[in-house]
């Protein structure tokens, strides 16, 4: 089970910024974590709130395993936002699914074994067919 993103208007001024700690004044743009029931807090859900520009710098952070907003639909509350709000929403959402695709280092990892272990066979593979003539 994944997070649940949400992007909303600021109610009040009370709400930190997980990413940075400041306040996020009320009426402001603010994207939401939802951790959703946890177990061992008695089913309770986590909520976290981020600026708008923190919110995707910490999912640049995250493990590649790690849900994260890579396009609009991933993103909830879209539709109660004002049009130019959406259209900011809709950059950084663009901006950062291009610097996050291939940047997984457990991909690249896994990628790199798989690109070694396949020289290494095609070496012992060109070994063998030289011995055999």
């Amino acid at each position: 089970m994944g997070y649940k993103y949400v992007v909303s208007y600021a109610p009040t001024s009370r709400a930190r910024c997980k990413g940075c700690g400041k306040n996020i004044a009320r009426g402001a743009l603010r994207v939401s974590r939802d951790t959703g029931p946890i177990a061992q807090f008695n089913d309770h859900s986590i909520v976290n709130h981020f600026h708008l520009k923190h919110a995707f710098d910490t999912m640049q952070r995250a493990l590649c395993s790690s849900k994260v907003v890579l396009k609009r639909q991933d993103l909830e509350g879209l539709a109660a936002l004002k049009p130019q709000d959406r259209i900011k929403v809709g950059r950084q959402i663009t901006t950062f699914s291009r610097t996050r695709r291939g940047r997984c280092s457990r991909h690249k990892s896994v990628r790199k074994s798989k690109i070694r272990k396949s020289k290494s066979k095609s070496k012992s593979k060109s070994k063998s067919t030289k011995r055999d003539h």
